[in-house]
C-alpha cells in the first residue's frame, strides 16, 4: 500500500466519524432506553472533513482520494494557516520569482478561502508562469490540471471537478500516456458496472439497479459520453 493509498484510508475512516455524527445530536438516553443516546460531535480531522464536505467539495474529494492531507486541504480552504517560517537573514534578500508553499498550493487548487496567498492577480499570474513548467510536472496528471491552468492557459472555463477529466480527454489536451492510463481505468469501472447484480448507491435515490445503476455508475466516474458509446457498439458487435 502506497502513501496516497494509506492517506485516503485514514482520510475514508475520520469521514466516516464525521459523518456518524452529521444528524448528530439525537436525544440524551433516557431511563427507559428507547430514546437513541447523543451521538459525541466531530473532532480533530473529523471536525476539519465536515468543513471541507459542507463549505469545499472539491477539496474534500481530493483528501478522501488521498491527493490532499486534511491539513493541506484546510490550508488551502482558509481555515487553517500555513506552517510557519523562520524569518529570513538580513543578508539574504527576497528573489523576485520565489514562491511560498502556500502559494504553490493556491496556484494548484485555487484560493479555498476568502483571503489569497498572492498581492493580486497580476503576481499570481507572474508567480504562475515563473514556476509553471515545475508545478505542471508535479500536478498536472491523472487527467487533471491545476487552477492557474485553468485561469490563465485553458481555452475554455473550468468545467468543474466531477468533469474536468472528460472535458479535457474530449479537447485532446491530455498526453497520450495520461489519455491511455484515464481510458484504461474507463474502461474497467464500464465493464464492472454491467456485470450481473450490479447496484449503485446514489444517495436521495436509493439503490439502483440495471440501466439506471449502469449510467449512474459512469457519470460518477466521469466516463465520456462518446467513449462509452464506441464500447457498447463494439461489444453489441461482438
Amino acid at each position: 500500500m502506497n502513501l496516497k493509498q494509506r492517506r485516503a484510508l485514514r482520510a475514508q475512516a475520520a469521514d466516516q466519524r464525521d459523518r456518524a455524527s452529521d444528524h448528530g445530536v439525537g436525544h440524551p438516553g433516557g431511563p427507559t432506553g428507547w430514546r437513541k443516546p447523543r451521538t459525541p460531535p466531530a473532532t480533530g480531522n473529523a471536525a476539519r472533513l465536515r468543513r471541507l464536505r459542507k463549505g469545499f467539495p472539491e477539496l474534500h474529494k481530493l483528501v478522501l482520494a488521498g491527493e490532499l492531507t486534511v491539513y493541506q486541504a484546510a490550508v488551502a480552504a482558509g481555515f487553517r494557516t500555513g506552517p510557519h517560517r523562520q524569518p529570513k537573514q538580513a543578508s539574504a534578500p527576497e528573489l523576485p520569482n520565489s514562491i511560498t508553499g502556500t502559494q504553490e498550493l493556491e496556484l494548484w487548487l485555487g484560493a479555498g478561502g476568502k483571503l489569497s496567498a498572492f498581492v493580486n492577480d497580476d503576481e499570481r499570474r507572474r508567480l504562475w508562469f515563473e514556476h509553471r513548467d515545475r508545478l505542471m510536472r508535479w500536478f498536472a496528471h491523472d487527467g487533471r490540471r491545476p487552477q492557474a491552468w485553468w485561469k490563465f492557459e485553458a481555452p475554455f472555463k473550468y468545467p468543474g471537478f466531477n468533469q474536468e477529466r472528460s472535458t479535457l480527454w474530449a479537447a485532446g489536451l491530455l498526453g497520450a500516456a495520461e489519455a491511455r492510463a484515464l481510458e484504461k481505468d474507463w474502461r474497467e469501472e464500464f465493464d464492472r458496472s454491467l456485470a450481473l447484480g450490479f447496484t449503485f448507491n446514489d444517495g436521495p435515490r436509493g439503490i439502483l439497479t440495471g440501466e439506471a445503476a449502469h449510467i449512474a455508475h459512469l457519470v460518477y466516474h466521469d466516463i465520456p459520453a462518446a467513449l462509452a458509446g464506441q464500447w457498447r457498439d463494439f461489444d453489441d458487435a461482438a
